[in-house]
Protein backbone atom coordinates (compact mmCIF):
# COMPACT_ATOMS: atom_id res chain seq x y z
CA UNK A 1 0.00 0.00 0.00
CA UNK A 2 1.46 3.37 -1.04
CA UNK A 3 1.74 6.25 1.37
CA UNK A 4 -1.39 8.40 1.50
CA UNK A 5 -3.72 5.75 0.05
CA UNK A 6 -7.27 5.99 1.41
CA UNK A 7 -8.87 2.67 2.26
CA UNK A 8 -12.25 2.21 0.59
CA UNK A 9 -14.36 0.28 3.09
CA UNK A 10 -17.65 0.56 4.99
CA UNK A 11 -16.49 3.69 6.81
CA UNK A 12 -16.26 5.55 3.49
CA UNK A 13 -19.99 5.15 2.82
CA UNK A 14 -22.36 7.78 4.20
CA UNK A 15 -26.08 7.25 4.61
CA UNK A 16 -28.29 10.30 5.15
CA UNK A 17 -31.49 8.94 6.62
CA UNK A 18 -33.47 12.07 7.52
CA UNK A 19 -35.12 14.32 4.94
CA UNK A 20 -33.99 17.39 6.84
CA UNK A 21 -30.35 16.34 6.56
CA UNK A 22 -30.74 15.43 2.88
CA UNK A 23 -32.00 18.93 2.07
CA UNK A 24 -29.29 20.61 4.14
CA UNK A 25 -26.52 18.48 2.63
CA UNK A 26 -27.42 19.30 -0.98
CA UNK A 27 -29.80 22.28 -0.95
CA UNK A 28 -29.29 23.08 -4.63
CA UNK A 29 -31.11 19.88 -5.52
CA UNK A 30 -34.23 21.70 -4.32
CA UNK A 31 -33.54 25.41 -4.76
CA UNK A 32 -31.71 27.23 -7.60
CA UNK A 33 -28.88 28.49 -5.37
CA UNK A 34 -27.99 29.29 -1.78
CA UNK A 35 -27.80 33.04 -2.40
CA UNK A 36 -30.69 35.54 -2.34
CA UNK A 37 -32.32 33.82 -5.32
CA UNK A 38 -32.62 30.61 -3.30
CA UNK A 39 -34.03 32.44 -0.28
CA UNK A 40 -36.69 34.12 -2.43
CA UNK A 41 -37.44 30.76 -4.04
CA UNK A 42 -38.30 29.30 -0.62
CA UNK A 43 -40.59 32.25 0.16
CA UNK A 44 -42.53 31.76 -3.03
CA UNK A 45 -42.80 28.01 -2.59
CA UNK A 46 -45.02 28.93 0.36
CA UNK A 47 -46.85 31.65 -1.58
CA UNK A 48 -47.48 29.14 -4.38
CA UNK A 49 -49.02 26.76 -1.86
CA UNK A 50 -51.34 29.53 -0.68
CA UNK A 51 -52.35 30.38 -4.25
CA UNK A 52 -52.91 26.69 -5.04
CA UNK A 53 -55.24 26.47 -2.05
CA UNK A 54 -57.21 29.55 -3.11
CA UNK A 55 -57.66 28.37 -6.71
CA UNK A 56 -58.41 24.68 -6.19
CA UNK A 57 -61.81 23.08 -6.69
CA UNK A 58 -64.13 24.12 -3.85
CA UNK A 59 -61.83 26.86 -2.53
CA UNK A 60 -63.32 28.78 0.40
CA UNK A 61 -61.07 31.87 0.49
CA UNK A 62 -59.59 34.50 -1.81
CA UNK A 63 -56.93 36.30 0.23
CA UNK A 64 -53.22 35.72 0.85
CA UNK A 65 -50.79 37.98 2.69
CA UNK A 66 -46.99 37.89 2.56
CA UNK A 67 -45.06 39.73 5.28
CA UNK A 68 -41.31 40.31 5.29
CA UNK A 69 -39.37 42.02 8.08
CA UNK A 70 -36.16 43.55 6.74
CA UNK A 71 -34.57 43.73 10.19
CA UNK A 72 -35.35 40.27 11.57
CA UNK A 73 -35.67 38.53 8.15
CA UNK A 74 -38.81 36.79 9.41
CA UNK A 75 -41.24 35.70 6.68
CA UNK A 76 -44.96 35.16 7.22
CA UNK A 77 -47.37 33.78 4.62
CA UNK A 78 -51.06 33.67 5.50
CA UNK A 79 -54.10 32.56 3.52
CA UNK A 80 -57.79 32.14 4.25
CA UNK A 81 -58.12 28.79 2.53
CA UNK A 82 -59.48 25.62 4.10
CA UNK A 83 -56.32 24.92 6.12
CA UNK A 84 -54.05 21.87 6.00
CA UNK A 85 -55.82 18.72 7.29
CA UNK A 86 -54.58 18.39 10.88
CA UNK A 87 -53.79 14.67 10.79
CA UNK A 88 -51.51 15.21 7.79
CA UNK A 89 -49.87 18.46 8.89
CA UNK A 90 -46.70 17.02 10.44
CA UNK A 91 -46.01 14.81 7.41
CA UNK A 92 -46.72 17.76 5.12
CA UNK A 93 -44.03 19.71 6.98
CA UNK A 94 -41.38 17.00 7.37
CA UNK A 95 -41.68 14.19 4.82
CA UNK A 96 -40.43 14.94 1.31
CA UNK A 97 -42.90 14.00 -1.44
CA UNK A 98 -45.93 14.39 0.80
CA UNK A 99 -48.53 16.30 -1.19
CA UNK A 100 -52.11 16.39 -2.42
CA UNK A 101 -50.96 17.53 -5.87
CA UNK A 102 -49.16 14.58 -7.44
CA UNK A 103 -51.99 13.55 -9.75
CA UNK A 104 -53.85 16.71 -10.72
CA UNK A 105 -56.93 15.68 -12.70
CA UNK A 106 -60.61 16.41 -13.21
CA UNK A 107 -61.39 14.12 -10.28
CA UNK A 108 -58.81 15.42 -7.78
CA UNK A 109 -59.01 18.31 -5.33
CA UNK A 110 -56.32 20.17 -7.28
CA UNK A 111 -56.96 20.30 -11.04
CA UNK A 112 -53.73 22.26 -11.50
CA UNK A 113 -51.14 23.67 -9.15
CA UNK A 114 -47.78 25.40 -8.90
CA UNK A 115 -46.55 22.87 -6.39
CA UNK A 116 -46.29 19.34 -7.77
CA UNK A 117 -43.59 17.45 -5.88
CA UNK A 118 -44.30 17.91 -2.17
CA UNK A 119 -41.11 19.88 -1.48
CA UNK A 120 -42.01 23.52 -0.82
CA UNK A 121 -43.14 23.66 2.81
CA UNK A 122 -40.38 21.25 3.79
CA UNK A 123 -37.80 23.77 2.52
CA UNK A 124 -39.11 26.45 4.87
CA UNK A 125 -39.05 24.02 7.80
CA UNK A 126 -35.69 22.35 7.12
CA UNK A 127 -33.73 25.47 6.13
CA UNK A 128 -34.91 27.60 9.04
CA UNK A 129 -33.72 28.54 12.49
CA UNK A 130 -37.35 28.13 13.52
CA UNK A 131 -40.69 27.72 11.82
CA UNK A 132 -44.29 27.77 13.06
CA UNK A 133 -47.06 26.23 10.97
CA UNK A 134 -50.68 26.85 12.01
CA UNK A 135 -53.76 25.39 10.35
CA UNK A 136 -57.28 26.46 11.32
CA UNK A 137 -60.31 24.40 10.31
CA UNK A 138 -63.49 22.97 11.85
CA UNK A 139 -63.24 25.02 15.02
CA UNK A 140 -59.65 24.08 15.88
CA UNK A 141 -56.18 25.54 15.25
CA UNK A 142 -53.34 23.03 15.12
CA UNK A 143 -49.88 24.57 15.51
CA UNK A 144 -46.56 22.81 14.94
CA UNK A 145 -43.41 24.49 16.28
CA UNK A 146 -40.10 23.58 14.63
CA UNK A 147 -36.60 24.53 15.78
CA UNK A 148 -33.53 23.85 13.63
CA UNK A 149 -35.70 21.89 11.24
CA UNK A 150 -37.03 19.47 13.85
CA UNK A 151 -40.42 19.28 15.52
CA UNK A 152 -40.27 20.79 19.02
CA UNK A 153 -43.91 20.64 20.09
CA UNK A 154 -47.51 21.04 18.95
CA UNK A 155 -50.60 22.83 20.20
CA UNK A 156 -54.31 22.33 19.56
CA UNK A 157 -56.39 25.41 20.32
CA UNK A 158 -60.07 26.26 20.01
CA UNK A 159 -60.96 28.63 17.15
CA UNK A 160 -64.15 30.26 15.89
CA UNK A 161 -66.13 27.67 13.95
CA UNK A 162 -66.18 29.75 10.78
CA UNK A 163 -62.43 30.48 10.84
CA UNK A 164 -60.16 28.76 8.33
CA UNK A 165 -56.74 29.16 6.81
CA UNK A 166 -53.02 28.53 7.14
CA UNK A 167 -50.27 30.70 8.62
CA UNK A 168 -46.58 29.86 8.12
CA UNK A 169 -44.00 31.98 9.91
CA UNK A 170 -40.30 31.25 9.79
CA UNK A 171 -36.76 32.59 9.82
CA UNK A 172 -34.39 31.13 7.26
CA UNK A 173 -31.01 30.08 8.65
CA UNK A 174 -28.21 32.20 7.24
CA UNK A 175 -26.01 29.14 7.67
CA UNK A 176 -27.70 27.46 4.70
CA UNK A 177 -29.23 30.23 2.57
CA UNK A 178 -28.30 33.91 2.26
CA UNK A 179 -31.53 35.44 3.54
CA UNK A 180 -29.63 38.64 4.42
CA UNK A 181 -29.17 39.41 0.72
CA UNK A 182 -32.90 39.45 0.00
CA UNK A 183 -34.25 42.91 -0.88
CA UNK A 184 -37.84 44.20 -0.85
CA UNK A 185 -37.61 44.77 -4.61
CA UNK A 186 -36.98 41.06 -5.22
CA UNK A 187 -40.11 40.15 -3.30
CA UNK A 188 -42.22 42.90 -4.86
CA UNK A 189 -41.27 41.81 -8.38
CA UNK A 190 -42.17 38.20 -7.67
CA UNK A 191 -45.51 39.18 -6.11
CA UNK A 192 -46.39 41.23 -9.18
CA UNK A 193 -45.45 38.37 -11.51
CA UNK A 194 -47.53 35.90 -9.54
CA UNK A 195 -50.56 38.17 -9.15
CA UNK A 196 -50.94 38.65 -12.92
CA UNK A 197 -52.05 35.02 -13.28
CA UNK A 198 -54.65 35.36 -10.54
CA UNK A 199 -56.27 38.80 -10.77
CA UNK A 200 -59.27 37.62 -8.71
CA UNK A 201 -57.13 36.79 -5.65
CA UNK A 202 -56.57 39.54 -3.12
CA UNK A 203 -52.79 39.39 -2.69
CA UNK A 204 -51.21 41.64 -0.08
CA UNK A 205 -47.54 42.33 0.57
CA UNK A 206 -46.35 43.97 3.79
CA UNK A 207 -42.68 44.97 4.07
CA UNK A 208 -41.46 46.23 7.44
CA UNK A 209 -38.24 48.19 7.09
CA UNK A 210 -35.42 48.36 9.61
CA UNK A 211 -36.96 51.39 11.33
CA UNK A 212 -40.19 49.47 11.96
CA UNK A 213 -42.28 51.23 9.30
CA UNK A 214 -44.55 48.93 7.30
CA UNK A 215 -45.30 49.49 3.61
CA UNK A 216 -48.43 47.73 2.36
CA UNK A 217 -48.98 46.88 -1.30
CA UNK A 218 -52.11 45.35 -2.83
CA UNK A 219 -52.00 43.23 -5.99
CA UNK A 220 -55.45 42.68 -7.48
CA UNK A 221 -57.39 42.93 -10.69
CA UNK A 222 -54.58 43.12 -13.26
CA UNK A 223 -53.83 40.20 -15.57
CA UNK A 224 -51.44 39.20 -18.34
CA UNK A 225 -53.10 41.60 -20.81
CA UNK A 226 -52.07 44.45 -18.52
CA UNK A 227 -48.54 43.06 -18.36
CA UNK A 228 -48.25 43.28 -22.15
CA UNK A 229 -49.82 46.73 -22.14
CA UNK A 230 -47.14 47.94 -19.73
CA UNK A 231 -44.47 46.97 -22.26
CA UNK A 232 -45.82 49.81 -24.49
CA UNK A 233 -46.49 47.67 -27.56
CA UNK A 234 -46.48 49.08 -31.07
CA UNK A 235 -49.51 47.07 -32.15
CA UNK A 236 -52.94 46.06 -30.87
CA UNK A 237 -52.87 43.40 -28.16
CA UNK A 238 -54.41 40.06 -29.13
CA UNK A 239 -55.77 37.88 -26.31
CA UNK A 240 -56.16 34.14 -26.86
CA UNK A 241 -57.57 31.36 -24.72
CA UNK A 242 -57.61 27.63 -25.35
CA UNK A 243 -59.35 24.99 -23.23
CA UNK A 244 -59.09 21.46 -24.60
CA UNK A 245 -58.19 17.85 -23.93
CA UNK A 246 -54.94 16.49 -25.30
CA UNK A 247 -54.13 12.79 -25.63
CA UNK A 248 -50.74 11.85 -24.18
CA UNK A 249 -48.94 8.88 -22.70
CA UNK A 250 -48.66 9.70 -19.01
CA UNK A 251 -46.14 6.90 -18.55
CA UNK A 252 -43.90 5.17 -21.08
CA UNK A 253 -45.30 1.84 -19.97
CA UNK A 254 -48.93 2.80 -20.70
CA UNK A 255 -50.66 0.85 -23.45
CA UNK A 256 -53.05 3.66 -24.35
CA UNK A 257 -52.89 7.46 -24.21
CA UNK A 258 -54.87 9.42 -21.63
CA UNK A 259 -56.93 12.57 -22.08
CA UNK A 260 -55.38 15.48 -20.18
CA UNK A 261 -57.11 18.82 -19.69
CA UNK A 262 -54.88 21.66 -20.91
CA UNK A 263 -55.72 25.33 -20.50
CA UNK A 264 -53.68 28.04 -22.18
CA UNK A 265 -54.05 31.82 -21.99
CA UNK A 266 -51.91 34.25 -23.93
CA UNK A 267 -51.65 37.93 -24.81
CA UNK A 268 -49.59 39.01 -27.84
CA UNK A 269 -48.35 42.26 -29.31
CA UNK A 270 -45.26 43.55 -31.09
CA UNK A 271 -42.95 46.15 -29.63
CA UNK A 272 -40.41 47.66 -31.98
CA UNK A 273 -37.94 47.79 -29.09
CA UNK A 274 -37.60 44.02 -29.42
CA UNK A 275 -36.00 44.44 -32.85
CA UNK A 276 -32.88 45.94 -31.29
CA UNK A 277 -32.72 43.82 -28.12
CA UNK A 278 -32.77 40.30 -26.81
CA UNK A 279 -36.09 39.06 -28.23
CA UNK A 280 -36.74 36.72 -25.32
CA UNK A 281 -36.58 39.66 -22.90
CA UNK A 282 -40.06 40.53 -24.17
CA UNK A 283 -41.51 37.06 -23.73
CA UNK A 284 -42.93 36.33 -20.27
CA UNK A 285 -44.07 32.75 -19.82
CA UNK A 286 -45.63 30.60 -17.12
CA UNK A 287 -46.15 26.86 -16.83
CA UNK A 288 -48.47 25.43 -14.17
CA UNK A 289 -48.69 28.94 -12.63
CA UNK A 290 -44.88 29.16 -12.22
CA UNK A 291 -42.87 31.70 -14.22
CA UNK A 292 -40.36 29.98 -16.51
CA UNK A 293 -37.44 32.39 -16.40
CA UNK A 294 -35.42 30.45 -18.97
CA UNK A 295 -38.27 29.86 -21.39
CA UNK A 296 -39.09 26.19 -21.89
CA UNK A 297 -41.03 23.93 -24.23
CA UNK A 298 -44.04 26.26 -23.95
CA UNK A 299 -41.98 29.15 -25.34
CA UNK A 300 -40.54 26.90 -28.04
CA UNK A 301 -44.05 25.84 -28.96
CA UNK A 302 -45.16 29.46 -29.13
CA UNK A 303 -42.37 30.35 -31.55
CA UNK A 304 -42.95 27.29 -33.75
CA UNK A 305 -46.67 27.99 -33.78
CA UNK A 306 -46.18 31.57 -34.92
CA UNK A 307 -43.85 30.40 -37.70
CA UNK A 308 -46.46 27.88 -38.83
CA UNK A 309 -49.17 30.56 -38.76
CA UNK A 310 -46.97 32.89 -40.81
CA UNK A 311 -46.09 30.27 -43.41
CA UNK A 312 -49.68 29.03 -43.72
CA UNK A 313 -51.71 32.23 -43.63
CA UNK A 314 -49.41 35.13 -44.51
CA UNK A 315 -46.59 33.95 -46.79
CA UNK A 316 -48.98 32.81 -49.60
CA UNK A 317 -50.04 36.44 -50.04
CA UNK A 318 -46.47 37.47 -50.87
CA UNK A 319 -45.16 37.85 -54.36
CA UNK A 320 -43.80 34.72 -56.04
CA UNK A 321 -40.19 35.69 -55.34
CA UNK A 322 -40.73 36.09 -51.57
CA UNK A 323 -43.02 33.13 -50.87
CA UNK A 324 -40.10 30.77 -50.36
CA UNK A 325 -38.13 32.97 -47.98
CA UNK A 326 -37.28 30.87 -44.90
CA UNK A 327 -38.74 32.01 -41.57
CA UNK A 328 -37.25 30.81 -38.30
CA UNK A 329 -38.44 30.97 -34.67
CA UNK A 330 -35.78 33.60 -33.97
CA UNK A 331 -37.55 35.89 -36.48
Amino acid sequence: MTKGTVVYNEDAIQSIREDRDRVRKRPTLYIPSTDAKGAVHIIFEIVDNAVDELTRRGAVGQTTTLRFDEKTKVVTVEDDGAGIPHKSLIDTCTVINTSGKFDNSENSVYQWSGGTNGIGLKLAVFMSEWCDVASTRQGKTFIAHFVDGKLKNTELLDAPKKSHGTVIRYKTSQKYVDINAVTPEMIQNRCQEKSRLFPDIMMYLEITDKSGKTNKITYHGRGIHDMVEEMNPSTTIVDLESDQYVRILKNLTDDNPSDVHVRVRASFALTEKALDADRDAYIVSYCNTIKTYSGGTNVGGLKDGLVKLFNTNIAPSFGHRDQDLPVFPSD
